[in-house]
């Protein structure tokens, strides 16, 4: 309690001075031991270094118009508060543990470095005005027998304005026979305004013998706004050591173009990429989410127009999902459950495709591509080594309304279907080792196959 109201009247006492007369201020403190305390106020072109060397050191800096703040602490426990109003830079560097630094700016043309190397760190940077960078490092570097650790760390980054970047690292690294972990690590970032980039990065990396894991790790992304790019990483880059990876949780939200991509990853070597992007324009009001649920699935989400929705689940081992939504108001769904299944779709050309594939078994293949306008299939596949594959196409005219589905139960079944005009349908269902080929060229066919053995 002592502590909070010694820095709340410092902070008062800021904020009565910033409107003093100062220009071409210069500072620099230098203390070492423990709980020392350090409290810089400066108005016009500014610079400040506070280098503090012990343990549960607090420094607080509060400056206006054009300003440039570096703050150093080597010791746990130190406490960094930086406040600047205008063009605005700072640097804070803590080694140690249990270390907490916030920055706030204010004005145009912001920077934000944070360096924290040790366990249990927190940051924050809150940006208000135009041009904002954030950039966030909570790392731990192992070489020799030392242990490479970013464990337990929290990072927040809140930026408003247009042209912000925020960069988030909580990653370890070892050589040699020591060990990286990244571990309990926290990361959120949250921009509104438009041109917005985010990237979160929760990795451990080792070489030669080192080991490595990637554990219980959680990143989120918030945009609104325009122009949004976001990405999250959480995996491992492996040594000749022992590798895991397990309980990784992502989420992107993006809002303005209204777009949003999610996922959640449990397990040991999942990966997920979502990409929401076109070329030559821009895309908006798509959705993406992924659930994944075992060891070395692999799910890829590409949106490149708008309107869009991809929704994917695995739950099982070396499983593989691909989607691509190549044109608008388009649904594709995928469930697979068990181990080695590989699922594809693609919908280009026109409007108004629909998707699902359900795999329920092992090493199952489907695949989907529906071109020009409002197609319809479904595949649902029981058991293992059932192959399926759907190929839907209007006429030269752009016509088409085709409807196929495909349930096969057993194994070894396999199912090609082909479709092309307007109006068309296929049933099959097949029971057993069959093997089925429906081709359909024209208006107004219909086609059902059942097969039993």
């Amino acid at each position: 309690m002592k502590k909070i109201l010694v820095w709340v009247l410092a902070l008062t006492l800021a904020l009565s001075l910033s409107g003093l007369a100062m220009a071409g201020n210069e500072a620099a403190v230098t203390q070492q031991g423990s709980e020392n305390k350090a409290f810089v106020v400066q108005t016009g072109d500014n610079e400040v270094v506070v280098d503090q060397v012990g343990a549960e050191n607090e420094a607080v800096v509060r400056q206006t118009e054009a300003n440039d703040a570096d703050v150093w602490q080597n010791g746990a426990g130190n406490f960094a508060i930086v406040d600047q109003e205008g063009e605005n830079a700072a640097h804070v560097t803590q080694k140690g543990e249990e270390n907490v630094s916030t920055v706030g700016q204010d004005g145009t043309t912001n920077e934000v470095n944070v360096l924290q190397d040790g366990a249990a760190n927190n940051a924050s940077a809150y940006q208000y005005g135009a041009d904002n960078e954030a950039n966030i490092y909570q790392e731990g570097q192992g070489w020799g027998f030392a242990r490479g650790l970013s464990l337990d760390n929290i990072a927040t980054v809140d930026q408003n304005g247009t042209g912000n970047t925020a960069i988030v690292y909580q990653t370890a690294l070892a050589a040699f026979l020591a060990g990286s972990t990244s571990s309990n690590n926290t990361a959120s970032v949250t921009q509104g305004g438009s041109d917005n980039l985010a990237v979160i990065s929760q990795q451990a990396a080792a070489v030669l013998l080192a080991g490595v894991s990637v554990d219980s790790n959680e990143g989120t992304i918030t945009q609104s706004g325009d122009g949004n790019k976001a990405e999250i990483h959480q995996g491992i880059v492996q040594g000749l050591g022992f590798a895991a990876t397990t309980g990784n949780k992502s989420e992107i939200e993006q809002d303005g173009n209204n777009n949003y991509a999610g996922s959640n990853q449990y397990g040991t070597g999942n990966e997920s990429t979502q990409h929401q992007k076109r070329e030559n324009g821009s895309v908006y009001d798509n959705y993406a989410t992924v659930y994944q649920d075992g060891s070395g699935n692999t799910s890829k989400q590409l949106q490149s127009r708008s309107e869009n929705i991809s929704a994917v689940a695995q739950l099982g081992s070396g499983n593989t999902v691909s989607t691509r939504q190549i044109s608008r108001f388009n649904l594709a769904g995928i469930v697979q459950i068990g181990d080695g299944n590989t699922a594809k779709t693609r919908q280009q050309d026109d409007v108004s495709h629909i998707s699902y594939i359900g795999q329920i078994g092992d090493k199952n293949d489907a695949n989907i591509r529906q071109y020009r306008t409002e197609n319809f299939a479904v595949i649902v596949q029981k058991d293992d080594r059932n192959w399926v594959d759907i190929h839907q196409t209007g006429d030269d005219k752009g016509d088409g309304n085709n409807n196929g589905y495909v349930y096969q139960s057993g194994q070894g079944n396999h199912n090609d279907m082909t479709q092309k005009g307007s109006i068309n349908n296929a049933w099959v269902v097949q029971l057993g080792t069959n093997n089925s080929e429906v081709v359909q060229t024209g208006a107004n066919n219909n086609a059902v196959v059942l097969q039993s053995n």
